[in-house]
């Protein structure tokens, strides 16, 4: 089963020996189970990192939403031809040929 975990930094309190009244604080992180798991990180187990491993994702292209991409690349190059065509007739009908 995963067990969350969080880092605490440097200088935190670890612990509390009661009957000398002294805190113990840590010198470098350290790691400690994280039970409202806020910090995202998991240690897994070597079961579930094989299960992981052996997940398939569907790779397989959808052929209507291939269709409707290849729509669109053509609409844009169809709009892309009419803009260039209409400035180079606005060109010249203005007499400006210099200008591409």
């Amino acid at each position: 089963m995963a067990q969350c975990v969080k880092v605490l930094p440097t200088g935190s309190t670890i612990g509390f020996n009661g009957g000398v009244g002294y805190y113990f604080n840590s010198t470098v992180p350290v790691i400690v189970p994280d039970d409202a798991c806020t910090s995202g990180l998991q240690i897994l187990t070597k079961a579930e990192i094989d299960v992981m491993k052996t997940i398939k994702v569907d790779s397989s292209s959808d052929p209507a939403r291939v269709q409707d991409m290849a729509d669109l690349f053509y609409a844009f190059l169809a709009v892309l031809v009419v803009v260039w065509s209409v400035k180079q007739l606005l060109n010249l009908f203005t007499g400006d040929t210099s200008k591409d």
